[in-house]
């Protein structure tokens, strides 16, 4: 899954998948990562876990990869253009 080791700080070792993708930077890499900690995250969270704060970390992690990897929205066509036609 990662080419480094792994954090001693993560928690949960579905987070590997989670780190790696929010720090890459190389865009030829961040397509597969984006997809393998989206993976990680979905296939714990089909898992069940019961512990709250797991729960909780799942929840920040969608919420920050949503948030970094977010698709820019389609520019509407200007207003100004129209007005000045």
């Amino acid at each position: 899954m990662s080419e480094e080791p792994p954090d001693p700080n993560l928690r949960y070792p579905w987070q590997q998948a989670v780190f790696d993708a929010l720090r890459e930077y190389r865009p030829d890499q961040k397509h597969s990562k984006r997809i393998a900690a989206n993976l990680a995250i979905s296939e714990r969270l089909r898992q069940r876990p019961q512990e709250t704060l797991e729960l909780l970390a799942l929840q920040d992690a969608m919420r920050a990869m949503q948030i970094v990897f977010a698709e820019p929205e389609p520019k509407a066509e200007s207003t100004q253009k129209k007005e000045t036609a």
